[in-house]
């Protein structure tokens, strides 16, 4: 299951930005899984995320709350080392090494995986 999720928004050149989630969740979680969870809770396709990252931990600032500028610019490294990622919506599954290990931390939580 999700333990914890962060949306945020992902670069992209054609439309702008795209929607990229990261995870700390079971391995077996990827965009399609992600799509599935949201099409029955009655989400519209096009509000889902496009992208999956995984990571160990969530980065927060001071005050318990999401990095989400840290995450951003993960998620936007990552999709330009592989833009076959953003375009064609697979996951790109990550681990911990791929946030600075100053910004891990398992301090809080921000959202589960249900409403």
């Amino acid at each position: 299951g999700v333990r914890q999720a962060v949306a945020v928004g992902c670069p992209d050149d054609r439309v702008g930005e795209r929607v990229a989630a990261v995870v700390v969740a079971d391995p077996g979680l990827d965009v399609e899984a992600c799509r599935r969870w949201f099409a029955d809770q009655g989400v519209a396709r096009f509000r889902t995320p496009e992208l999956v990252v995984h990571v160990e931990a969530i980065p927060l600032l001071g005050l318990g709350k999401p990095d989400r500028n840290a995450l951003r610019s993960r998620v936007a490294a990552l999709a330009a080392a592989d833009p076959a990622s953003s375009e064609s919506g697979s996951t790109s599954s990550r681990g911990p090494a791929d946030l600075p290990s100053a910004e891990l931390t398992t301090k809080g939580t921000e959202r589960s995986g249900s409403r």
